[in-house]
């Protein structure tokens, strides 16, 4: 069974493109005006274009259908975001009254209990990520675009393919850019409904009867044209259900569209749901199995899931289940030694191995979405760390749960995440292998690939060869030396298809700077992420290095915030021109003045060669 949404008819050869306009009469007088429609490719050719009278009485909203049709069309997906646009022009007579362009991108969903989700009639697994709007320590809520355009593109590296936004529509840059870039998203109205959450004086659950409709109804007809919309969320982890209410909410969501289902985080007995949505309680053993022998044909959906924790840079071998519930109905990971290797570690951090979760992990629940065909895929919780919430616990500041870090800083998930989700040949080792004190003490060293084998070399002598199995990594114990660990990664036939390599540092020595763009327009909007990292002599990264580094900005630039990724950092990040480095690495934002010239980054520390970095601004 499965859900076929009510789009128009879309084939290889053409694609039926229903326009509908609302068109508000203000002239004070009956009027005949003349609605035209051009659909423009992504190089600007019509490719579809129709036009006829259209009737508008005074005083009321005059609506307008129309049906196009474009042939041989681009699909939109993920691979390839193909976009084009409407231009709606209403003329009286000659005079042009107004116009409006509205994105369009062709596509076709359809969700089963038989093979999950097709897009354009091919199988694909949800690859998705939660978000909350902010835009990490830096800027906090307020987001510049270049800010959530860098941080979206940082999901598309590690093979991402959907956003779900929690816990609340998001602002509309964030649906444009997925359009642009082939990121699918679950729109999410609501944390919950008409019962407040926790102790707030302001929770949205004390004005939810209110004002629910409206703000449900401006979510659906402002993102409904978005082909990266590919489904609509009605709430998350609501306390006060009831199936009236679910009712109440969905009917509504289908005036407005019928071309999308609907779901509910955590709601998955509803009767008025198309896919069931469930977030952590299906982390656990048999929670899907069991539900889909209740309910055969309802698709399932992982809208949070799953909840594991890493700190950049910091590892620890014994494996952590911190939710509560038995260790029957956990997803089993044993330790990576007998004895923990890292015992120094501040318990406000958590492993970067894959081993600290709620009751899965990262590679058990992705062996889930595989050998499920009625699972349509997971929204993993979350892409990056995020403001509050704050690890549960004083002095945290964030929760660290990301693929990223509260900076933006890719943690060691960036590259598992690749090796599950990417086709591209990789290879990643971890930990680093800086460890003064451990001489002799076995480290397990871990790789992720997407290839067949990974041989490891301690020094350019083979610690062995091992083939990828069921656990989705590879691990050996090797006693801990200064030296150079490279992991060369082959296909079945031996044939090399990747490497990489981690080597010990020497003592810091210099600052690098790396930025996302070399030139920048002077707008006073335009955003350089720079990604500052201590580095030794032969360049290599000093992973435990926490030096306090100072930015000057000269020229038509300016420092908008700077941060490191530490949970446990208070320093300020906003109005400041210093941080200290965590793990060796820390962030700041460069926004551009309206002046024209160059923008001079300094990035300097007592005893380091500073760092310094040139940018065009025009």
């Amino acid at each position: 069974m499965g859900h076929v949404c009510k789009h128009p008819r879309i084939t290889k050869d053409s694609a039926d493109v229903h326009i509908q306009v609302h068109i508000a009469n203000a002239t004070g007088r009956e009027i005949k005006v003349e609605v035209e429609h051009f659909v423009r490719d992504g190089k600007g050719r019509i490719v579809a274009h129709s036009g006829k009278p259209s009737p508008v009485t005074i005083g009321l909203v005059g609506e307008d259908n129309q049906d196009l049709s474009v042939q041989s069309p681009e699909l939109w997906s993920p691979d390839n975001p193909n976009l084009y646009e409407v231009e709606t022009v209403i003329k009286d007579g000659v005079k042009v009254l107004d116009q409006y362009y509205t994105p369009l991108g062709i596509r076709k969903l359809e969700f089963s209990t038989e093979w999950g989700f097709r897009l354009n009639g091919e199988q694909t697994m949800i690859k998705g990520v939660c978000n909350h709007h902010d835009g990490g320590g830096a800027v906090g809520a307020a987001v510049p675009d270049d800010v959530l355009y860098y941080r979206l593109k940082q999901l598309k590296e590690i093979g991402c393919n959907a956003v779900r936004t929690a816990h609340n529509p998001h602002n509309p840059e964030l649906y444009a850019f997925c359009d642009a870039l082939g990121l699918m998203v679950l729109d999410e109205a609501f944390d919950g409904w008409n019962v407040p959450k926790g102790n707030s004086k302001f929770d949205y659950g004390l004005y939810f009867k209110d004002w629910w409709e409206k703000d449900m109804g401006n979510m659906v007809r402002r993102d409904r044209n978005h082909p990266s919309v590919i489904m609509w969320s009605i709430g998350n982890e609501v306390n006060s259900y009831t199936d009236e209410w679910q009712t109440k909410l969905a009917s509504f969501v289908r005036k407005l569209d019928s071309t999308r289902p609907i779901t509910e985080a955590r709601g998955a007995n509803g009767p008025a749901l198309d896919i069931a949505g469930f977030n952590s309680e299906a982390e656990k053993i048999g929670t899907f199995e069991n539900y889909h022998k209740q309910f055969p044909n309802r698709p399932l959906l992982g809208t949070e899931m799953p909840h594991t924790r890493q700190t950049r840079g910091v590892y620890l071998t014994q494996s952590k289940h911190p939710d509560a519930g038995s260790e029957g109905n956990k997803h089993a990971v044993p330790n990576l030694s007998a004895e923990e290797v890292f015992p120094e570690v501040s318990k406000y951090y958590s492993s970067s191995y894959d081993n600290d979760f709620m009751s899965a992990n990262v590679r058990d629940q992705f062996k889930q979405n595989k050998r499920l065909p009625y699972l349509l895929g997971s929204f993993r919780w979350t892409g990056h760390d995020y403001l509050g919430e704050a690890n549960n616990q004083w002095p945290a500041r964030s929760k660290d749960k990301g693929i990223f870090d509260l900076a933006g800083i890719a943690k060691d998930h960036y590259f598992l995440y690749q090796s599950l989700w990417t086709k591209l040949p990789m290879v990643h080792i971890l930990p680093h292998w800086t460890h003064p004190g451990k001489e002799g003490k076995n480290i397990p060293v871990v790789a992720y690939t997407n290839c067949k084998k990974v041989e490891l070399f301690f020094n350019d002598k083979s610690l062995g060869e091992q083939t990828m199995g069921e656990d989705l990594q590879l691990v050996w114990q090797v006693p801990y030396l200064p030296g150079k660990l490279t992991a060369i990664a082959k296909d079945e036939n031996g044939t090399v298809m990747a490497k990489t390599s981690q080597q010990t540092a020497g003592e810091p020595f210099e600052i690098k700077i790396v930025a996302d763009k070399s030139v920048a327009k002077a707008n006073r909007r335009d955003v350089v992420n720079l990604e500052i990292t201590i580095v030794d002599k032969q360049g290599i990264p000093v992973p435990d290095d926490d030096h306090l580094v100072y930015f000057d900005i000269k020229g038509s630039g300016k420092l908008i915030g700077v941060d490191n990724g530490d949970v446990i950092d208070l320093s300020p990040t906003k109005n400041t021109s210093q941080r200290k480095v965590f793990k060796g690495k820390c962030v700041g934002l460069v926004q551009t003045t309206d002046q024209n010239g160059g923008i001079e980054v300094i990035v300097r520390s007592e005893g380091l060669k500073s760092g310094v970095l040139q940018i065009s601004s025009v």
